[in-house]
């Protein structure tokens, strides 16, 4: 057979033919070309498809991606930068498909939340999410939902990072929010959830005042593994009424106040670190039978652990080492379990009792303990049976004042049957074998007690007082505003002697008496006074019954 010749017409056609089917071919190849293997929907910066699908071109493409899948399906985002808002009303998983630092969503709406959920069983993970500046706005805000799971992102230059809203039983884990203007992570009115190993840091500095994670009106949430440090004022912050929640775990240096608890009752703090704080602790305003047991608290500015008007607190074996001013410090706090704490170390003037057990000539140190409005404290302390020597050493504040010092083994107690001012030499146990105001002078004093039989390692109880009289605190000695703007007159002549030197002998009536409150934490009580005059001089004897201290 001989070979047909093809002319240039025929070769054309073929030609057209052949790239005809090449740009089908092509065509068919793109489809196929845009697998989605990381989730049931895929999106880039341009657009979004299904596996298999057609691509669909967006300028918002996760928001489109959630209008069109189905509940319960996985939207998977590719790397690159994002700017929209995104609603999610379904039950979705959105996820990023290598992490937050390559994925990125800029708020496009700054009045407007990076993510908003209002459905429950949402999940979303590996994102950064940032610059939703409008008031009160979030990288990502969960809205009255429940069982959603938020992971791996990254929430920055927000007012808040992460909310949850009148929202339970969620988790947020492994989430870095920091730098945003209030809260790291903030939950209100929210219970049940699960706040665990998120990085909370610098946050709040452009409002001033705002927390690592922050709680108010939440109840029954675990706050366990977060590491919260550098925040303007708290680590973690439980207010307005939480209760029942799980504090543990926690990491919270360099703020404000590491851990602070203010109208919020029945909380456990356990083995949270809160170091290089003003406060490492703070429990204030009526935070009353809150738990405190295994902190470490230490090198803070201030205080440890400090309770502030606040009842009923048990503050057990923690460590409270080498903070500026106290280790455990109670001011206006009654009823509360002080007992098995370490508490060493702390920068001189740090106001606080010093309580060590004579053992021959050598003082074993057993730890610290500071007072308010004589409140009652516990320590156990370590010692053989038979005779204890006991020294009560004070340091700090302004004054310091003894009511009460015995041991207890189980329901016995055992009185000391001497104490001695050490300074002076004066016998001073009459003062602190009950607690009834009538007290010791105990500023920079040791006092020494002793026993002559006790069980082996008892538990001290004492009640006590320390006091700064600056103007902040008021002054012991301010007279009565009964008699303020009047004149006491009294006629007085030649009739006898008073003598004063710590013991008044004077008539048996005074000459004068007025009942006042001491602006001071000192009881009520009356101020009585006598006159006398000679020849040569007016006298004037007062004794000071309110505030139990030496006669003057």
């Amino acid at each position: 057979m001989k070979d047909k010749k093809v002319g240039y017409r025929e070769v054309a056609t073929i030609l057209i033919l052949v790239i005809s089917a090449f740009v089908l071919f092509t065509a068919v190849a793109s489809a196929d070309g845009l697998p989605c293997a990381c989730g049931d929907i895929c999106v880039n910066e341009t657009g979004w498809w299904r596996n298999g699908g057609d691509f669909n071109a967006s300028n918002t493409p996760i928001q489109h991606a959630v209008d069109n899948a189905t509940v319960g399906e996985t939207s998977c985002v590719k790397d690159g930068t994002y700017k929209e808002n995104i609603d999610i009303n379904k039950r979705l998983t959105i996820q990023s498909e290598s992490g937050s630092a390559n994925c990125i969503v800029n708020s496009s709406n700054f009045n407007d939340h990076v993510f908003e959920v209002t459905a429950d069983y949402v999940n979303i993970s590996g994102f950064t999410v940032q610059n939703a500046t409008g008031t009160y706005k979030a990288g990502i805000y969960l809205d009255n939902v429940d069982h959603c799971t938020i992971s791996e992102n990254t929430a920055l230059s927000n007012p808040c990072g992460i909310w949850l809203n009148s929202s339970s039983n969620n988790t947020l884990t492994g989430n870095t929010a920091n730098s945003n203007i209030l809260w790291g992570i903030y939950l209100y009115s929210s219970s049940g959830n699960n706040i665990t190993n998120n990085d909370c840091a610098y946050n709040g500095f452009s409002a001033g005042s705002y927390d690592g994670i922050g709680l108010e009106s939440s109840d029954d949430n675990a706050i366990l593994n977060n590491n919260c440090s550098s925040n303007a004022w708290a680590g973690i912050y439980l207010g307005d009424y939480s209760s029942n929640n799980n504090v543990t775990n926690n990491t919270c240096s360099g703020n404000h106040e590491g851990i602070q608890v203010w109208y919020a009752s029945n909380n456990v703090l356990t083995n949270n670190k809160v170091s290089d704080n003003d406060y490492g602790i703070y429990l204030e305003e009526d935070s009353n039978n809150n738990t405190l047991t295994n902190n470490t608290a230490s090198y803070n500015n201030m205080k440890g652990i400090y309770s502030y008007s606040s009842d009923y607190n048990n503050v057990t074996d923690n460590t409270v080492t080498s903070n500026n001013e106290d280790g455990i410090f109670l001011l206006f706090s009654e009823h509360c379990t002080v007992i098995n704490n370490i508490v060493t170390g702390h920068t001189p003037p740090g106001f606080s009792f010093d309580i060590l057990v004579l053992n021959g000539s050598k003082q074993e140190y057993q730890g610290e303990l500071s007072f308010s409005n004589y409140e009652t404290a516990r320590l156990p302390i370590k010692h053989a049976a038979g005779p204890l020597t006991l020294r009560l050493s004070q340091h700090g504040h302004d004054a310091a004042y003894l009511d009460y010092v015995t041991v207890t083994m189980g329901d016995t107690l055992y009185q000391p049957t001497a104490a001695v001012d050490l300074e002076t030499g004066t016998d001073v146990l009459r003062k602190i074998l009950v607690p009834e105001y009538d007290v010791c002078y105990a500023w920079n004093r040791t006092i020494e007690l002793t026993w002559e039989e006790v069980p082996a390692d008892t538990t001290l109880i004492m009640r006590a007082m320390e006091e700064d009289l600056g103007e902040e605190h008021g002054s012991p000695l301010y007279y009565p505003l009964l008699r303020e703007g009047q004149t006491l007159t009294y006629t007085i002549c030649d009739d006898g002697c008073i003598h004063v030197d710590g013991i008044l002998e004077e008539p048996a009536e005074p000459d004068f008496s007025v009942f006042w409150k001491p602006e001071s934490p000192h009881p009520d009580g009356y101020t009585y006074g006598w006159l006398h005059a000679d020849d040569q001089y007016v006298y004037a004897a007062v004794e000071i019954t309110a505030d139990n201290t030496p006669d003057q």
